[in-house]
């Protein structure tokens, strides 16, 4: 029988959680009050989006005392380590790290860590598809595949096995509507079949599949990693960093992407969310500008905000001690994964790709957010047009919740909705498998962003789910800010 949560534990934390952001929102509105005079003589208490940021510049009266029930409720959600940054007036009123960045080696988390954003990226990505159909290299209902889509080069055409696939428009990728699969299983993938006899996956340990993936999947003991593709030596064949010690080959993403173009499609095209969608949409992406998706949204975007933390593979690029640790990976790269994405099916896409694999900061995210609520431009830089993010945030599925790459409200159903009952049905925004969630709310000129490593050192996390931490936390800040 599964445990009942007893309800009543949530009220300290619910107190001090409002009680700690009103006095943030507080904080906020005494600063806008403040004459320009005053503003020169006092020292500014609210951190700008721009400025660095870390826990010192999150305490006040009762921080330790919040801080110490955060950790409770981290442990009662399994929650090693999590961000919480809220937004309001182009400031951030409220930014704070709890826990562990690194629970193995003893790393407190703070709200600048890198951490891995999960499928929130896949919103990054329709920030580089925003561009090009704004510049008219790309539109909404243009085919993917075929003499007249965008992938038309029979390199892609010939792989092709289900020719409904032809029928596919970025407009459908974007609303999930394509009758793709979820994903791949990339374990079928990356796995030498003639290294091992039997099963290579079973629900239940037996003495072949002992090693344990998660709670009901085990992996075959004798499995090796195809050795054509990865290689725990770096070389001039084996070049693209996988992991820690762990090298692939060129041609490994695009083994993954020739079993995307041979995907069996649904019978029907009705919404299933799905990542093969997104890693499409960074394929087309690539073939249009003929640059790797995160070149390209570097260049027009991360470095002209200031998001100088966003990144893939940032194990490449930054001191690896100020990136959170993700999963123990105890089947296919036999390793904790720091700096290099969890996510089997970007990873083995080189750790770029359409559906995820970025990393950013809290502080990064609000500026991406910012630049949307404030319709295109952040720091007197305009970014897109005005009409091109008011398509994008507006737009609806009629079929479904979902927007154009942004997920939205569930009217219909207030529990399978990904976000609390207050949040007005403009909020849009998304969430993300590691525990992560980023919510735009231009109604109240409100941005919200939790970022946790629920899957460090496993994804074995009932708890997070179960009692809707991102929402919970989420109800909290609406009625601390938006109805003091």
């Amino acid at each position: 029988m599964a445990k009942k949560h007893n309800h009543k534990t949530i009220i300290p934390l619910l107190t001090i959680i409002i009680i700690i952001v009103a006095v943030a929102a507080s904080v906020w509105r005494c600063s806008c009050s403040c004459t320009p005079e005053e503003e020169k003589k006092e020292e500014r208490t609210v951190p700008h989006i721009n400025d660095s940021i870390s826990n010192l510049k999150s305490e006040c009266e009762m921080s330790h005392e919040f801080d110490s029930i955060m950790e409770r409720y981290l442990k009662r959600w399994e929650i090693n380590g999590a961000q919480l940054a809220i937004s309001r007036g182009d400031s951030l009123i409220y930014t704070h790290g709890y826990g562990w960045a690194d629970k193995e080696r003893g790393v407190q988390m703070e709200p600048s860590m890198i951490m891995r954003i999960a499928s929130v990226s896949k919103l990054v990505t329709a920030i580089g598809v925003m561009r090009l159909c704004e510049m008219r290299k790309l539109r909404l209902s243009e085919h993917v595949f075929g003499a007249q889509g965008v992938l038309n080069d029979t390199a892609y055409t010939n792989r092709i096995k289900d020719k409904r696939i032809f029928d596919i428009t970025i407009e459908q990728l974007l609303f999930h509507e394509t009758g793709m699969p979820a994903t791949l299983n990339m374990y079928y993938v990356m796995s030498d079949r003639n290294s091992y006899r039997g099963p290579l996956l079973t629900k239940r340990r037996t003495r072949k599949n002992s090693i344990k993936i998660h709670n009901t999947l085990y992996g075959n003991r004798t499995a090796r990693m195809r050795s054509d593709l990865v290689s725990s030596s770096q070389s001039d064949l084996y070049t693209v960093p996988v992991a820690r010690n762990l090298f692939g080959t060129e041609a490994m993403a695009d083994t993954v992407m020739s079993r995307i173009y041979r995907a069996k499609l649904r019978k029907n095209k009705n919404y299933l969310y799905s990542c093969l969608n997104f890693c499409l949409l960074g394929d087309v992406h690539k073939h249009i500008t003929n640059q790797s998706l995160g070149s390209y949204l570097n260049h027009h975007f991360y470095a002209p905000l200031g998001a100088a933390h966003t990144a893939y593979c940032p194990a490449q690029q930054f001191d690896v001690e100020g990136i959170a640790a993700t999963e123990y990976d105890r089947f296919l790269r036999k390793q904790t994964l720091k700096g290099y994405v969890h996510d089997e099916l970007a990873a083995f896409l080189g750790g770029e790709a359409g559906n995820a694999g970025l990393f950013s900061t809290a502080g990064d995210l609000a500026k991406i957010c910012q630049m949307w609520l404030n319709q295109g431009t952040y720091g007197g830089i305009r970014f897109l047009k005005p009409s091109t993010v008011q398509t994008f945030l507006e737009t609806s599925s009629p079929n479904s919740r979902r927007g154009l790459g942004f997920d939205r409200p569930d009217t219909k159903n207030s529990r399978l909705s990904p976000c609390c009952k207050a949040a007005p049905q403009s909020v849009v925004g998304h969430t993300g498998f590691t525990g992560t969630c980023f919510w735009v709310d231009k109604e109240n000129d409100l941005i919200y962003i939790f970022l946790s490593n629920r899957v460090h050192p496993s994804r074995d996390n009932k708890a997070f789910k179960t009692l809707n931490a991102r929402k919970t936390i989420q109800s909290i800040v609406y009625q601390s800010i938006t109805h003091p």
